[in-house]
């Protein structure tokens, strides 16, 4: 029901991120402005209160620079706190960084750390905690899926004094500041808590900077995280830079929809993400604010292009030409969503519009030739096959993606139409990314979701990057390289068109669609916002 991060914010990243009315079925979703509240009374705001948030599934750890799932990223937006902070223009400004300087050549960052920030346990944060978190998360044996390439080009981190953070880097790295803004991945951990705790209790309650702190962790029930009444150094985009209003956040497991449904109705959940079946009622219910976001990604298949049958151009290129998407879009959202043709969907900073030209539609046709000049034939069944085998292969998908179930069950029959026999194995989220690194896959439907376009190094670069695909293509890591390495947005942007034009022509995935998603949140509580990370900014909600 909830899209997956790698969090990839990706992982992340890179957020993670993601309130308007809905649209009609063949327009683009309106894109809710970040921090932009609907519509409120007039009222004293008040502490207490619970929100009960539902899951369809357990963060994997607490742990942000082990977490790659959208679940994890969630929960840790309101325990940790970043350097910077993207406002409602999406500008960058001070958050735990009171200010900061960067050198002509850029290469070097300085940043001057507020003083009266402290963490869960008490201790006062200073620019020390960043130098060791940020190693932590570089350093190979962490092993960290998406942190650790959020900072690009890095030489060394340094404390200048207790409040100065020196980050220095060996060539121009572009989204740095935009990286240190995230709140999911790059918020300071307690050096001391850590080694007074251990790794493995660490990461089920991780002592953080952030407005919430962890109360307690149920296995297979709920996370629940209670407030930080010493918190006092929100950003100023926040009319209250205080401590939050609302008591306990507890992240709920609850992976049937129907459970969901029912819980929302009665009052049992006050947030989650909707079934597009159920958008229209919930906002014509009037008991909830639904807001509305599209999708910042790229859903679709993964190929393995390491080895057969898609480590053939022709094939992986077919298989796209196969898709139809508009009837993806149509059978698996019930047409709230649009066809994407690229790595990137259109609300993300860095989309670049050129794709939807060079971007492969339905031809199945052409796509019969392709698989013909490959090598194959088409038996009197109208099947593939070569040598006298068949063609058939498992598609992956993970079950807690509900349109992604239903996405590759219509893609099973389209590529049928083409001659291909696919079989669908479902696996936990975990164990799919995990198989997907291991490179234990031919063909996979997945989805990664950041708000910045950094995303599509971390998971196409074949060196340096989560290489999802299992790439080999000096010249794609040759232009990602470059698109980290420009000082300016006009060379970035043409340097990030360079890149979605090589990933489209070299047909490394067959993106489907970027869906519209809604989400409900219970009428009781006021002031609440969607941030561009696609997650709930509560700084000003209270309940009624």
């Amino acid at each position: 029901m909830k899209k997956l991060q790698i969090l990839l914010s990706l992982l992340v990243m890179l957020t993670l991120a993601l309130s308007a009315c809905a649209p009609a079925a063949s327009t683009p979703a309106a894109e809710s402005p970040a921090n932009e509240s609907a519509p409120t009374e007039e009222a004293t705001p008040k502490v207490g209160g619970s929100l009960v948030w539902a899951l369809p599934q357990e963060p994997d750890t607490l742990d942000w620079h082990l977490g790659w799932s959208l679940y994890t990223y969630y929960v840790d937006t309101y325990i940790s706190a970043s350097l910077l902070y993207l406002d409602a223009d999406k500008n960058l400004i001070p958050y735990l960084a009171e200010s900061y300087t960067v050198s002509d050549d850029g290469l070097v960052y300085e940043f001057k750390i507020r003083k009266d920030v402290k963490f869960h346990d008490g201790t006062p944060l200073t620019a020390q905690d960043f130098v060791w978190t940020y190693e932590r998360a570089i350093n190979p044996d962490t092993a960290s899926p998406v942190a650790a390439a959020m900072f690009g080009p890095v030489e060394k981190f340094e404390a200048v004094d207790d409040y100065t953070l020196r980050i220095t880097l060996t060539e121009k790295f572009y989204p740095l500041l935009f990286n240190l803004a995230d709140p999911g991945y790059m918020g300071p951990m307690s050096q001391e808590a850590f080694e007074k705790m251990g790794a493995e209790a660490f990461a089920r309650a991780p002592v953080g900077v952030g407005p919430y702190k962890v109360k307690e962790w149920v296995t297979g029930e709920a996370i629940t995280l209670e407030r930080n009444p010493d918190y006092n150094w929100g950003p100023a985009a926040f009319k209250n830079q205080g401590p939050y209003y609302i008591e306990n956040l507890v992240f709920r497991t609850v992976p049937e929809a129907s459970t969901v449904l029912a819980g929302l109705q009665a009052g049992e959940i006050q947030y989650a993400q909707l079934e597009r079946k159920d958008a229209d009622s919930f906002k014509s219910a009037g008991d909830f604010t639904v807001f509305e976001q599209t999708f910042k990604g790229m859903m679709g298949f993964f190929f393995n292009a390491s080895k057969p049958p898609f480590d053939d151009i022709k094939v992986r290129q077919a298989f796209n030409l196969a898709f139809n998407r508009q009837a993806m879009v149509d059978l698996a959202l019930q047409g709230m969503g649009e066809p994407q043709f690229g790595p990137l969907s259109k609300p993300q900073i860095g989309y670049w519009n050129g794709v939807e030209n060079i971007g492969y539609g339905y031809d199945l046709e052409k796509a019969k030739s392709l698989m013909q000049e490959a090598g194959y034939t088409y038996n009197a069944d109208g099947m593939l096959e070569k040598d006298g085998k068949p063609f058939t292969i498992i598609g992956y998908v993970s079950p807690d993606l509900e349109h992604l179930t239903k996405s590759i069950q219509v893609a099973q029959q389209q590529l049928k139409e083409l001659g291909v026999e696919m079989t669908i194995q479902q696996e936990d989220g975990g164990a799919l990314f995990g198989r997907l690194m291991g490179g234990d896959y031919e063909l996979a439907l997945f989805a990664y979701t950041a708000p910045e376009a950094d995303i599509m190094y971390i998971v196409y670069h074949s060196t340096k990057g989560l290489n999802i695909g299992h790439l080999n293509d000096p010249d794609l890591d040759a232009l990602l390289d470059k698109a980290r390495a420009v000082s300016d947005a006009e060379s970035r942007a043409a340097s990030l068109a360079d890149v979605h034009r090589k990933i489209v022509e070299q047909a490394y995935i067959a993106p489907l669609y970027a869906s519209y998603d809604f989400y409900a949140l219970d009428k009781r509580i006021t002031g609440a916002s969607m941030h561009f990370f696609d997650v709930l900014n509560l700084a000003d909600a209270y309940f009624k």
